[in-house]
């Protein structure tokens, strides 16, 4: 039997502290604006869990030509400032068929070599082998962010679209969409859409008790030179991180194996839990649904403000938060630089999208005697341009 080689991964790790005292935040949140499933683990603590099973938010799913959504944009795009209310993406896309609006107001398509030049917009080939034909393009959606004949042509290729879609059968596309702010009613697109559902997006809750539970303290990564001592210490690091976040992954799947009386043959499977680490109960919490980059932050704003003040090594806090983004997007990553003012770079990282992608970040967060200490590590799938 053949077994397809695994795919290749691509894997970050940055690390760093925050000092008490002074106003701090994560921008992770606002620079990955579709995420589909947020997952956090933390030593059951009454009065986190309190503050964030309150959490709720909801989006939409429904069908709609791409133009006539286009043909609204004035109605959720900022035509002064780069921002837009809504966030859309089509869904149960084919690898060569698939667009969103994220945060900035800006259009991404994903279109086969045949459908680029039947559109005739400007866009670039994707990099990567096997999918090379297919094209990328970017389109802003602000008023006057084109020219009367640029508008004009954007309008005819996007109909153009349409209708390809309605000759081979498939219709109107399938559209999930939310607001930025998580506490309104994401039905605003009635106009265009049809067949719409609302769903909401409450806190899934579950106490892992009696498990291994490692006792964190999140060092810098070690400066490396070419002496065997310090190759030693990075190797020892990166083992010790890696088995906390392969910890925080077992917490997430609720795994057997981190039960402190877990007795599975070691012929079947084997594990051991970080070094140091104690017996007690976990809470994991989980809200899974289209999450507007202003969720997420509320909520990683809601954890930094449980840790305002400095934490002794006996409470054992620490809390983490995995991101997993809808891969379907064409879009991957908005870089921070184009959220300044005055910026003018509209493109952004783009990749393959497929249900099966892989775009994940999770961070731990430490409290100390000194400050804030945090983890963050970063995995991408195979067709992805964030990192070349």
């Amino acid at each position: 039997m053949n077994i397809p080689p695994l795919e290749k991964r691509n894997a970050r790790i940055t690390t760093g502290a925050a000092p008490y005292g002074k106003h701090y935040r994560f921008e992770v949140a606002a620079s990955h604006p579709f995420t589909q499933q947020l997952d956090i683990v933390f030593p059951s603590n009454s009065a986190l869990e309190e503050a964030l099973v309150k959490f709720e938010t909801s989006y939409a799913k429904g069908k709609s030509k791409l133009s006539g959504l286009v043909g609204q944009a004035g109605t959720f795009v900022n035509s002064i400032k780069r921002k837009s209310e809504l966030l859309l993406a089509s869904t149960g896309a084919y690898e060569d068929d698939a667009w969103c609006i994220d945060s900035r107001g800006l259009l991404t398509l994903s279109v086969s070599k045949e459908m680029y030049e039947r559109l005739g917009l400007v866009g670039k080939k994707l990099p990567f082998k096997n999918h090379k034909e297919l094209h990328a393009i970017h389109l802003p959606l602000q008023q006057n962010a084109q020219s009367i004949t640029n508008l004009a042509r954007r309008r005819s290729a996007l109909e153009t679209w349409d209708k390809a879609r309605d000759e081979a059968g498939l219709g109107p596309w399938n559209v999930l969409y939310c607001l930025q702010d998580p506490t309104a009613n994401p039905d605003v697109l009635s106009g265009c859409t049809s067949d719409t559902v609302i769903r909401k997006v409450k806190c899934q809750r579950n106490e892992l008790s009696d498990i291994h539970i490692p006792v964190p303290s999140l060092t810098p990564r070690p400066f490396t030179s070419k002496k065997a001592s310090s190759s030693e210490e990075l190797d020892e690091w990166n083992e010790s991180t890696g088995a906390l976040f392969e910890w925080i992954g077992m917490a997430c799947l609720g795994a057997q194996r981190l039960k402190a009386n877990d007795r599975v043959d070691p012929f079947v499977a084997l594990y051991e839990p970080p070094t140091p680490s104690r017996i007690g109960n976990a809470t994991h919490l989980r809200w899974r649904g289209l999450l507007s980059p202003d969720f997420v932050q509320a909520i990683l704003d809601t954890i930094l403000a449980s840790m305002a003040t400095p934490a002794t090594t006996e409470t054992n806090h620490f809390v983490s938060v995995t991101s997993q983004a809808f891969s379907e997007a064409p879009l991957s990553y908005i870089p921070p630089a184009a959220f300044l003012p005055g910026s003018k770079g509209l493109e952004a990282p783009v990749r393959l999208p497929r249900a099966d992608g892989e775009d994940t970040w999770s961070i731990m967060v430490v409290p100390s005697s000194e400050c804030i200490r945090w983890s963050l590590v970063e995995s991408l799938g195979q067709f992805d341009t964030r990192w070349g």
